[in-house]
């Protein structure tokens, strides 16, 4: 019967150090998910702020291309005008 109690002490300690590297690995996993969320929430974080940024160049971009139109369409008629003279 020593036999049969010497193999199931093995067993168990195996089953033991199988939890161990398990709970080890899980543990390695968990950090490097916790690493991972934090870098996905930077990311989001630049990305609504480069959002806001390009939504503002858009903005300013149509300010300055219509400031362009305009000084066009000046010019335009000054020589227009000029021509008549």
């Amino acid at each position: 019967m020593s036999g049969v109690g010497a193999a199931l002490r093995g067993h168990r300690e195996a089953l033991r150090e199988g939890l161990y590297q398990l709970r080890a690995r899980r543990e390695e996993l968990s950090e490097r998910i916790r690493a991972e969320e934090e870098e996905r929430r930077r990311l989001q974080a630049r990305m609504a702020a480069l959002g806001r940024r390009l939504a503002d160049t858009s903005e300013s971009l149509a300010g300055l291309r219509a400031a362009r139109a305009l000084i066009d369409r000046t010019i335009a008629e000054t020589r227009a005008a000029s021509g008549q003279v």
